[in-house]
């Protein structure tokens, strides 16, 4: 009963400690200090996932290396988070998430193989190394044209939008400057109250999709 409930806990806590570092990760251009926090937990929790790793393979084998177990891991935790959190944050930060992609992919998939192979060199680790680059020179290259193209897209459309809030604006000054003209005259001819009353309503700016991947009204 026991050892079912241990291995689903450290099932769990290799997850969670990717998914919590994988979202700092992204997120930490808008709020440094919060993330790096949240970062070091979600390292923390794979890192005791995979310590309690480390304890089962030393059962089967004594002169395992739980020093270098515990730190290539370590590396694979980032690799991993970088991969997660910029998969589910693409749309919202492309050239960005491109970036944390590619060098995550190559991170995790370089780690892992050190981690599970003891040997310092062999062909199948030079073959290994070699597909690994490659896959993620096609997946990054092929993703950060994407992106450009995407970040391209959604500056034209920010531009558009600029200038219409611009020409709104200056529609709704002219309002109520005519407004007030035409309520100062009224004053003048027959010494009424001034009642200044805009014909249109305000411009309303619509939020800026700031670092993060949030929208943010400015």
């Amino acid at each position: 009963m026991i050892q079912p409930i241990s291995q689903y806990l450290q099932y769990i806590a290799l997850y969670l400690g990717v998914v919590l570092l994988g979202g700092s990760i992204v997120h930490m251009p808008a709020d440094p200090k919060r993330y790096t926090i949240l970062a070091l937990i979600g390292i923390s929790i794979f890192l005791l996932a995979s310590f309690n790793e480390v304890r089962i393979k030393r059962k089967v084998d004594p002169e395992f290396s739980a020093v270098r177990y515990l730190i290539i891991s370590f590396f694979m935790s980032i690799g991993l988070g970088m991969m997660s959190g910029s998969i589910q944050h693409f749309l919202d930060t492309p050239l960005y998430s491109t970036k944390l992609l590619a060098l995550g992919l190559f991170l995790s998939a370089i780690t892992y193989y050190i981690r599970e192979h003891t040997e310092k060199f062999s062909k199948s680790a030079l073959y290994y190394t070699l597909s690994v680059t490659l896959a993620t020179a096609i997946i990054g290259g092929g993703l950060y044209s994407y992106a450009q193209n995407l970040e391209a897209q959604r500056a034209a459309i920010h531009a558009k939008e600029e200038l219409d809030f611009a020409r709104q604006d200056a529609e709704y000054k002219a309002s109520v400057r005519a407004q007030i003209e035409a309520e100062l005259k009224q004053k003048a001819s027959s010494n009424a109250p001034v009642q200044i009353a805009p014909t249109i309503a305000p411009p309303v700016k619509k939020p800026v999709r700031a670092s993060d991947g949030h929208n943010h009204t400015h």
